[in-house]
């Protein structure tokens, strides 16, 4: 692929160097190889990669996206922020596999991963081909890859929306965390729908309040992100995001007035018993899943 096509539909400040350049690679891991490759420089918690791109540089790299000018010959565009061009640039990368998939967003500090499951899961019994990504790993259909992110880096996400484009996934759930969201790891993406469970203290060490925390939760829920949210109105941040959520949303709760509500509910120490309510339609459900919070 060319630079330029590489470039399409991104916000270019200048760009230094040769233009006509080809490109094989995507990385921003200075210990891996990246022939004719495209090294992504930015400013990380703890280093910053921009002191390394003789690495990047002697690992294979002829591109540098760059936030400042470097001393070297190598093709540099500098860019406000690589973080949130980095998603756009891996999706013209692998021919927009974004687009092509009908992707479920899931945050919250609890219940991501067994609401993916449960999920993926009806979507499968509806006979749909079903991608999840979350922190047990990938599943395309019945096959699994290992993941250590519970939301990849966008490089890696984007190999991962390919390969579920080529094995023919329709539906894609995936867990989006808070680190995902403030780092820009999802940008580029828009969501089908996009789902709140709830949020509770946990990761101040790098949010250092819960106000910051749920900010960045709360960046899935606009129309940059999503088509649709759902929202736990049982949590008074999930109350606060429907409230200023600029896109077209559902609620769901046990407790007070919401869109989708629980009657008649039995619990015991093997699952529970209940009737989901809606506007249109009332249904009974049976779960083999212990507690309120699986409810």
């Amino acid at each position: 692929m060319k630079l330029k096509d590489l470039l399409r539909n991104i916000d270019v400040i200048e760009i230094r160097g040769k233009t006509n350049v080809e490109i094989s690679s995507l990385s921003q891991n200075i210990e891996e190889k990246n022939e004719k490759g495209v090294f992504f420089c930015y400013k990380g918690v703890n280093t910053d990669n921009h002191n390394f791109f003789q690495n990047a540089e002697n690992m294979g790299a002829v591109v540098l996206i760059v936030e400042r000018f470097l001393p070297t010959k190598t093709t540099q565009v500098l860019v406000k922020s690589t973080r949130k061009i980095i998603g756009k640039i891996c999706d013209n990368f692998y021919s927009n596999p974004a687009e092509k998939l009908k992707i479920i967003g899931i945050t919250g500090t609890n219940g991501k991963t067994t609401s993916s499951y449960m999920m993926s899961k009806i979507l499968l019994k509806a006979n749909k081909n079903v991608g999840v990504i979350g922190t047990n790993g990938v599943y395309i259909n019945d096959k699994f890859m290992p993941s250590s992110l519970t939301t990849p880096d966008p490089i890696k996400l984007y190999q991962i929306f390919d390969a579920m484009v080529k094995s023919e996934v329709e539906w894609v759930v995936m867990e989006v965390s808070a680190h995902a969201l403030d780092l820009s790891k999802v940008e580029g993406i828009v969501f089908e729908i996009a789902v709140f469970t709830n949020l509770t203290q946990d990761h101040l060490d790098y949010f250092k309040s819960m106000e910051n925390y749920a900010k960045a939760k709360q960046k899935l829920f606009t129309k940059k992100f999503a088509k649709k949210c759902i929202f736990n109105i049982d949590s008074l941040y999930g109350r606060d995001f429907a409230r200023n959520c600029d896109t077209e949303f559902l609620t769901y709760g046990l407790m007070g007035q919401s869109d989708i509500s629980i009657a008649n509910l039995k619990m015991n120490f093997s699952g529970s018993v209940f009737s989901v309510v809606t506007n249109n339609k009332d249904f009974e459900v049976e779960q083999n899943l212990v507690g309120k919070f699986n409810v």
